[in-house]
């Protein structure tokens, strides 16, 4: 009998270069990976791009407000929902902000009040979406260790919009003085992840990347 071209053993051990092994990783990646578009609401507490995005929409809808001249008037202001709770407190303070540039003087007891300015709120937040291919991370329930996450491609979209109007009454005989135009404020920020490391964002604020 003759001798094995394998030598006898009946096979070859080779050692895969990194790059080939990462390849073949990357296909049986693909064929159990889901691809999807995805919404969410909007997570709390925020992180500090969402809180700059949030706030930096509403500012941009603030400068648009024209005010008529408001010097030496006491002014109360009042904030009407909807909106979250800490989006509500920012543009409160912010308004307040406007009125004494203005120089006007802001009040809190209506009684104090010639003016009651009401920022009537249509719609204040974020809005979180994208397309995601790859698996899904895992953690706890049946599985008793943690999956990561494995993204091919994530690019995630996170948009802040602040829309407002404002009514300024007076307190005493309860007129109209005057009412604005409706303003509308947005900023936005992308996450780009691409074959589970490389990663890049890109964003309209002054937030720096």
């Amino acid at each position: 009998m003759g001798g094995s071209p394998l030598g006898g053993r009946g096979w070859v051990e080779y050692s895969l270069p990194m790059s080939v092994r990462v390849v073949i990783a990357a296909a049986l990646v693909c064929v159990s990976a889901t691809g999807c578009g995805f919404s969410r609401m909007t997570p709390v507490p925020r992180s500090a791009s969402q809180q700059i995005l949030a706030t930096e929409a509403i500012d941009r809808a603030l400068e648009q407000f024209e005010f008529p001249d408001l010097k030496g008037k006491k002014v109360m202001v009042h904030v009407g929902p909807p909106g979250d709770a800490i989006d509500e407190e920012f543009l409160r303070t912010a308004v307040s902000v406007e009125l004494f540039e203005e120089e006007a003087k802001v009040v809190t007891a209506s009684e104090d009040a010639d003016l009651v300015l009401g920022v009537l709120i249509g719609a204040m937040g974020l809005d979180i979406g994208g397309r995601f291919f790859g698996i899904e991370g895992t953690g706890g329930g049946f599985i008793p260790f943690t999956i990561p996450e494995l993204a091919l491609y994530r690019k995630t979209r996170t948009e802040g919009f602040a829309q407002a109007e404002f009514a300024l009454v007076d307190h005493h005989t309860g007129e109209l003085v005057h009412r604005s135009e409706q303003v509308i404020g947005t900023t936005w920020s992308e996450r780009t992840v691409v074959f589970f490391v490389f990663s890049w964002r890109k964003t309209d604020t002054a937030r720096p990347e």
